[in-house]
């Protein structure tokens, strides 16, 4: 079954090409690999730069990819370094979250304009760190169902125990995933789980601890870049707890509930997701969408 859920992610980065999405390999200035999905949009917002989660890749946004070139001049679409097409090489050893920040910070370089980042999970987590660090180059932050707030040891454990990976916490973990999960997930359910046994996701898993946070309340009260953060209502993978921090946080206006949808709402409403999107970028001033 891995091998399958392996045929799988390859048909998914099949199909971005068949969508005229151009991939190209990069690289972080300490050497990381991680590659790049872009296509040329018709639409009047800026750059977007659409970050996969823990244990995804660029085809996490396959179903929103083709809607945000009807949005946005450009779209690049991300696999971080360990993840996707960027794979960890046998000697290598897995990125920190900083390292994966890096290549974020090298893709905002490339592009040269200010770019909407929009990141899911831990991609959440990584857009609004790149807001902080590099405001100039950010038109405007969106995370949905984003990581980052504090967890309670208990909440800790748990998030452990989800991501433990393993095939036999593949069926589980698709449960958690979806407020209805697909037919293609549970059919391959037991390589979800093997995926996530992969070494660069663990890296990342063996480090959440209690009371440790990428986004401290003190940064976030400093965000002076357009962001919007999506809390998904039927979120069974982050505790309910980061809904209150983001709420509490973040600047009036950049927090809102998204119903009827798990942890990968990009997955399970597309449709609803793009046109948030959508108005999102019609909200940005217009310095910010040129």
């Amino acid at each position: 079954m891995a091998h399958a859920f392996e045929q799988l992610q390859r048909l998914g980065q099949a199909l971005l090409r068949a969508r005229g999405f151009a991939r190209r390999e990069e690289r972080t200035a300490s050497g990381r690999r991680f590659f790049l999905y872009e296509r040329r949009g018709n639409g009047s917002g800026p750059a977007a730069v659409l970050v996969h989660g823990l244990g995804g890749s660029a085809t996490s946004f396959l179903s929103i990819a083709s809607g945000m070139c009807a949005l946005s001049r450009r779209v690049l679409l991300i696999d971080l370094p360990g993840y996707g097409q960027a794979a960890l090489e046998p000697h290598e050893t897995p990125a920190s979250p900083l390292e994966l920040s890096e290549a974020l910070g090298r893709t905002l370089e490339l592009l040269g304009e200010p770019a909407l980042l929009v990141g899911n999970s831990l991609g959440g987590a990584l857009v609004l760190g790149s807001a902080l660090l590099w405001p100039a180059q950010v038109a405007g932050v969106i995370g949905l169902a984003p990581a980052g707030a504090p967890f309670s040891e208990a909440e800790a454990a748990e998030v452990r125990r989800i991501f433990r990976g393993g095939a036999e916490s593949g069926p589980e973990l698709g449960r958690r995933l979806f407020r209805q999960a697909p037919w293609v997930v549970r059919l391959f359910s037991r390589g979800l789980g093997e995926n996530i046994a992969d070494r660069a996701v663990q890296h990342i898993v063996g480090s959440i601890r209690a009371g440790e946070q990428v986004l401290t309340e003190a940064e976030l009260r400093t965000l002076r870049v357009p962001a919007l953060v999506m809390w998904c209502d039927a979120d069974a993978v982050l505790p309910a707890s980061g809904a209150e921090y983001f709420r509490r946080v973040l600047p009036s206006g950049s927090f809102e509930m998204f119903e009827r949808s798990g942890h990968l709402p990009q997955m399970e409403r597309p449709r609803a997701v793009l046109q948030r999107i959508s108005r999102f970028i019609e909200a940005l001033p217009p310095r910010a969408r040129r």
